[in-house]
C-alpha cells in the first residue's frame, strides 16, 4: 500500500496574523506555486505567468520591493521565509503554508513508494516467470521484462500495483500440457 507523506506541524504559528498577511485572493496563485514547489522537494524560487496588476502589487508590497514588471512574477522562497520569521508569524515557510492550506505532501517520497511497489510486483513474479521458463521453455522472463519496460501492465492495471500483480499471476498461470500461458477471460 502506498502511504501519503504529509508535513503538518503548526507549532509557533500566529495564524490570525499569517492569514491577514497571506490569505488574500491576489496572493492565491503565487502561494499555490509555493505549495507546489515545497511539495516537489523544495524550490528556491517560484513564479507565476501573466500576473494581474493586483497580484503583482500585492507580492511587491509583501516583499518590500519596487514595482516589478514582466510576463512572470517571481518569488525567492528564502525571502518570504525571512519575512515570516522576522515578523514571528511562523518558524519556517513549510509550517506557514501548511497552516494556511493543510498538510504538505512529500511528492518525492510518494514517488519512491510507487516505484518500490512496482519493483516488488515485478520482483515477486520474476521467480514464477523463471519457473515457467524452466518447465516449458516459454520465455516468460523476457515477456515480463517487456511488460515492465513498455509500461503496458501499468496502463492495463490503471496504475494500481495490486491489480497489476493479480493480472500477472493470472497471466503466468500455465497449462503445462499445452505449454501456453493461460490468459484470463
Amino acid at each position: 500500500m502506498i502511504r501519503s507523506h504529509l508535513y503538518s506541524d503548526h507549532s509557533g504559528v500566529d495564524l490570525l496574523r499569517l492569514r491577514s498577511l497571506l490569505d488574500r485572493p491576489e496572493l492565491k496563485r503565487i502561494l499555490q506555486a509555493v505549495r507546489v514547489g515545497l511539495e516537489r522537494g523544495g524550490a528556491e524560487r517560484v513564479s507565476i505567468a501573466n500576473p494581474t496588476e493586483q497580484e503583482r502589487r500585492a507580492l511587491d508590497e509583501l516583499l518590500g520591493r519596487r514595482p516589478s514588471t514582466g510576463k512572470r512574477l517571481g518569488l525567492p522562497l528564502q525571502h518570504l521565509e525571512d519575512i515570516l520569521q522576522r515578523a514571528n508569524l511562523a518558524p519556517d515557510l513549510r509550517t506557514a503554508i501548511a497552516s494556511l492550506g493543510g498538510p504538505l505532501r512529500d511528492l518525492g517520497a510518494e514517488r519512491e513508494d510507487r516505484q518500490r511497489a512496482w519493483r516488488q510486483v515485478f520482483d515477486r513474479q520474476d521467480a514464477e516467470a523463471k519457473r515457467l521458463h524452466a518447465i516449458t521453455g516459454l520465455d516468460a522472463v523476457a515477456w515480463l521484462a517487456a511488460l515492465e519496460r513498455e509500461g503496458l501492465l501499468k496502463r492495463l492495471a490503471g496504475r494500481d500495483p495490486v491489480r497489476a500483480e493479480t493480472l500477472l499471476r493470472q497471466a503466468l498461470s500455465l497449462d503445462v500440457k499445452s505449454r501456453k500461458i493461460v490468459r484470463p477471460l
